[in-house]
């Protein structure tokens, strides 16, 4: 009995306590999402006044005193893979009652042929207080534009760079020469080709990565035939004699351009040599780095040379018809080269083992046997 009596004033008591418990605190409201804008850009170029023109059209909902920013960015070219862009004009705008015109930037400069990018940016804590209020935490909004200047082929020649501009060069003008020589309607066609192909060697591509013609005679060589053919398609009865000359000098073009592409991997590999033969001495006087630092700077020269080794002999692929004729016309400097400079590494490295404080008879030896491979290159010593 007690303990059923027990029992029940427990259970009094919790429901007593339970009922005396505040109940929790309701939880706060989400504040309100932030209202979406719409934002679709659509473009064009144009020339005004002999100027270039970007108009772009904005469908939008948002409200007047908005600002925007229009940028438009170059797709650029690249050693390494990886896309980049340039920036060419930017542009700030403010939204108001005639929004639907379209917003323009006048360029200062002629954009040469290549694709771009114009971008719409709203940045909602860069607004009049009105519109700030109004788009409080949606942060930036972007809407891109994809556009090109020029023709597919135009593109493709601004953006080529380094040796890939020659081969790319020699191709389209053995694909313009043959289409020529069929004649008909596709004369007009192959000029036009040709023109462009003749404006653009021989400068830097504004998307160029490399600041440089680093073949400037086989350019050079090309354009004049691209010139040739063009004086010859003039008239229907000079293009076979420009025919004619053009198929005859083809093999030189290709000549020029090996005898060019070996003194520039002769080059590199001369400037390796000046490089290696200093920090080891360097390093054997002042000791500046570490074995483990001294073992990781062999090994990256050695390897340098294989990938210089590897870039040049690329040009025996059987499979493209204008690299294997490149290569037919390329001795067999850079790979003795490489070789000398190779057992001259392995030389050095003795060298040190006998602690001599120069390089000794047969890194001496070694040393002329790559300058005068040099030589033949048409390089001169590159400390005098």
């Amino acid at each position: 009995m007690r303990r059923g009596l027990f029992v029940s004033c427990l259970l009094a008591a919790f429901s007593l306590f339970a009922e005396e418990a505040p109940a929790p605190a309701p939880a706060a409201p989400a504040p309100p999402a932030p209202p979406a804008a719409r934002l679709v850009p659509s473009g064009q170029f144009s020339v005004r006044d002999g100027k270039t023109a970007l108009s772009v059209a904005l469908d939008t909902d948002l409200p007047v005193q908005s600002v925007v920013q229009i940028y438009l960015w170059r797709h650029q070219a690249s050693t390494t893979g990886v896309p980049s862009m340039k920036l060419v004009e930017s542009k700030r705008f403010l939204l108001d009652a005639k929004r639907p015109a379209p917003l323009e930037i006048l360029l200062s400069s002629e954009l040469p042929p290549g694709r771009y990018q114009a971008e719409v940016s709203f940045d909602s804590q860069s607004q009049y207080p009105a519109v700030k209020a109004k788009f409080q935490g949606a942060g930036v909004l972007k809407a891109p534009l994809e556009l090109s200047v020029g023709s597919g082929e135009e593109i493709a020649l601004e953006a080529e760079w380094g040796e890939s501009r020659v081969e790319g060069a020699l191709r389209r003008l053995d694909e313009i020469r043959g289409t020529l020589a069929k004649g008909g309607a596709s004369t007009e066609v192959s000029c036009r080709r040709l023109g462009w192909l003749s404006e653009r060697l021989g400068k830097v591509g504004a998307s160029n990565p490399v600041q440089q013609i680093w073949f400037p005679a086989s350019e050079a060589a090309i354009k004049q035939v691209c010139d040739g053919l063009l004086a010859g398609a003039g008239a229907a009865e000079s293009l076979p004699g420009a025919l004619e000359e053009a198929a005859r000098v083809r093999p030189d073009l290709d000549r020029l351009y090996a005898q060019e592409l070996t003194q520039k991997t002769m080059q590199d590999l001369q400037h390796w040599l000046v490089f290696v033969h200093q920090e080891y001495w360097l390093n054997k006087t002042y000791g500046r780095l570490t074995p483990e630092q001294w073992k990781a700077f062999r090994d990256e020269k050695l390897a340098r040379l294989d990938e210089m080794l590897a870039h040049y002999t690329a040009y025996a692929d059987p499979k493209d018809p204008c690299r294997s004729a490149i290569a037919a016309q390329c001795p067999s400097l850079v790979p003795d080269c490489v070789d000398t400079l190779r057992k001259l590494q392995g030389s050095y490295d003795r060298d040190l083992e006998k602690q001599l404080s120069k390089p000794g008879i047969t890194s001496q030896q070694l040393t002329h046997t790559a300058q005068i491979l040099f030589q033949k290159a048409g390089l001169g010593d590159p400390r005098h």
